[in-house]
């Protein structure tokens, strides 16, 4: 875990929290409610300015941020007090339910932004999702500069024993002659001898699985670029195992995908940016709800879920292969953060509109002391299930 990353993770989460909170505080002000915080991070407090009725705060621990709506979590002051009639809790339900929405609202508009610039400076796209999701072949047509990069690795396969790493470029393969085992590597960057082999244009996901299947179980000579730098490569020799794949008679373990980059105008970049955005924030809220369901089923594993560890180690992933996936990759925390806010639990935004939607049906106030305690523990839970995922992503670091 590099500096450069712990860094690039607090710019990161710094920027969508005040997006997010952006929201709250822009809608607020709107509305005629009194916002009496702005802050970033959590406390201890680093600093502070007071600007017409509102404290703007940077704070010590960078891992979140709040907004501090007068009458969002009521009591006596806010419900019966001087300044009463610019409460939250005062205000119409409809007011109350935009307020709380407009973070998740902002961070999705923002990834939807940094997906668009994306395109206009030339997104990594898989070249499959451009050609599935993208109408008449405008977007696939721009795809360039194709290449079969390392998706994953099968747990105690071939591949995995082996030096290929997830985002390797595979430049060619080729049937090599001397018989190297599963993790040997030729030192030398000189293409191995062999008898047959695959590269340029006949180089695709599908005839590499073919290479591997009709191999007989010879060892295989990948020619890898590690990153996106094609003069940064080596040769990794791997002997396919038999039974790996259900229907395949050979397999290795890997998985892969042609990625290259879009490039397009500005106004289709918007308009394949709402499409992408769309895309991502229903996968996401799917991925989320299966795994709440796996969760209660006894199922899911804390593995399944990175915390601000795992992430760091993510951005910094990211960071490796260029702006342009680093962008990608904090419009996908963006809108993460956002399906995750809309929950209906308690401390998170949409919890508090699911206390809105049982007022509403009751037709009158939920006791303050009954919501705030309810917000209390909600909070403590998020942050104990924080610290365990946290405790989780250490535990991977070191095995």
């Amino acid at each position: 875990m590099s500096i450069l990353a712990v860094i690039l993770f607090i710019i990161i989460i710094a920027i969508l929290v005040f997006v997010h909170e952006l929201g709250h505080f822009v809608v607020a002000k709107w509305r005629g409610i009194r916002v009496d915080e702005f802050a970033i991070g959590f406390p201890p407090r680093i600093f502070s300015f007071k600007y017409g009725e509102t404290v703007y705060a940077i704070n010590c621990i960078p891992f979140g941020g709040y907004v501090k709506i007068f009458g969002e979590n009521p009591d006596e002051e806010s419900l019966t007090g001087p300044d009463s009639s610019r409460s939250m809790v005062n205000k119409g339900k409809i007011t109350q339910t935009a307020v709380l929405l407009a973070g998740v609202t902002f961070n999705v508009l923002f990834a939807w932004l940094l997906i668009s610039f994306s395109f206009m400076s030339g997104m990594p796209t898989s070249a499959g999702f451009a050609s599935a999701y993208f109408a008449n072949g405008t977007a696939s047509s721009s795809v360039i500069n194709t290449r079969v990069i390392v998706t994953g690795l099968v747990k105690d396969s071939p591949a995995e024993k082996s030096e290929i790493k997830v985002g390797n470029v595979i430049n060619s393969i080729s049937i090599a002659k001397s018989t190297g085992s599963t993790t040997a590597t030729v030192a030398s960057a000189a293409p191995v001898s062999a008898t047959t082999s695959l590269s340029g244009d006949s180089l695709t996901v599908s005839s590499i699985q073919d290479f591997i299947q009709n191999s007989s179980g010879k060892p295989i000579a990948f020619d890898i670029a590690s990153k996106t730098s094609s003069n940064d490569h080596k040769i990794i020799v791997i002997t396919p195992a038999a039974g790996l794949v259900s229907g395949k008679a050979y397999g290795i373990g890997i998985g892969m995908d042609t990625v290259g980059i879009i490039k397009i105008s500005p106004l289709k970049a918007f308009y394949y940016g709402a499409i992408t955005t769309g895309i991502i924030l229903k996968e996401t809220a799917v991925g989320l709800f299966n795994f709440i369901i796996q969760t209660f089923i006894g199922k899911s594993h804390l593995s399944e879920v990175s915390g601000p560890v795992g992430i760091i180690g993510m951005v910094g992933q990211a960071s490796e292969y260029g702006w342009a996936y680093l962008v990608s990759f904090t419009a996908f925390i963006s809108i993460n953060l956002a399906v995750i806010n809309v929950l209906p639990f308690p401390a998170l935004d949409g919890g508090r509109i699911l206390f809105i939607i049982i007022e509403t049906i009751k037709g009158s106030k939920l006791s303050p002391k009954i919501a705030n305690t309810a917000n209390a523990i909600g909070f403590a839970l998020l942050l104990a299930l924080m610290l365990a995922v946290t405790f989780h992503d250490v535990v991977k670091l070191f095995t």
